[in-house]
């Protein structure tokens, strides 16, 4: 028989341990023989379960922190009108400077770390006691919508820490299963030493690996994600 490769695709796995365990527990013979691979297989179909609802909930935090993003941008925007019709329109006025030192659509377009240090920059200004009294609610919103993207940012970054714990746990149960996969192989040598035939019967034979599409699968793949909506890094990890 023809062992799995160790690169093979987790579902493959799933349905080769499936098809052992429903042999084992066919076989009058063998009845009680599939625990191993029993707890390998729910171990692994778990592992499976949580990466996915990881991977939920990080989707879930992206989309959230795209939002606050959205929404804290459309606040510069109006507070940079309301500066501009403050002054006049003169954008070169000291106080107008002072609050607004760079040009919204340049900001919006700063990634994570500098975006979030432009709009504390201009929320600092407005707090000022020499910004004109007109501008004063501005910062009530506009601590609102930062607050919100800075948990919306902390909230992406805590869920890849989990999504990637989750990776790490299929990893784990691979490997668990694997192991109870060549023990379960070796018991059953051990049950009939002179019959390999039937030993191999109770597994299922693995799909041929294509070594050329998976070259080209390594070729292809992108080096560099791409951002998320409303600008920042994609977050989400392959496993």
């Amino acid at each position: 028989m023809r062992f799995p490769s160790l690169s093979i695709a987790v579902s493959v796995l799933i349905n080769l341990g499936w098809y052992l365990i429903c042999a084992l527990r066919a076989e009058p013979e063998t009845v009680g023989m599939d625990a191993a691979m029993t707890a390998a297989d729910e171990g692994i179909r778990k592992s499976i379960g949580a990466r996915n609802k990881a991977t939920d909930l990080l989707t879930a935090a992206r989309a959230y922190r795209a939002v606050c993003r959205r929404q804290a941008g459309r606040w510069l925007v109006r507070a940079a009108l309301d500066i501009s019709r403050a002054f006049e329109g003169k954008k070169q006025a000291l106080g107008y400077q002072r609050l607004l030192p760079k040009p919204t659509h340049v900001v919006l377009r700063m990634g994570i770390a500098e975006r979030m240090a432009a709009f504390e920059a201009v929320l600092r200004a407005l707090k000022d006691p020499q910004t004109p009294k007109e501008l004063a609610a501005l910062a009530t919103e506009g601590q609102k919508r930062i607050d919100a993207l800075r948990g919306a940012d902390q909230g992406v970054a805590a869920a890849e820490i989990e999504r990637g714990k989750a990776v790490h746990g299929i990893a784990v149960a691979r490997e668990a299963w694997f192991g109870a996969y060549k023990a379960s192989y070796g018991a059953l040598l051990a049950k009939y030493p002179l019959d390999k035939d039937t030993v191999e019967s109770f597994f299922d034979e693995p799909p041929a690996v294509n070594k050329k599409a998976v070259a080209d699968a390594v070729v292809a793949a992108p080096l560099v994600a791409p951002e998320d909506s409303e600008g920042g890094e994609e977050t989400a990890k392959n496993g």
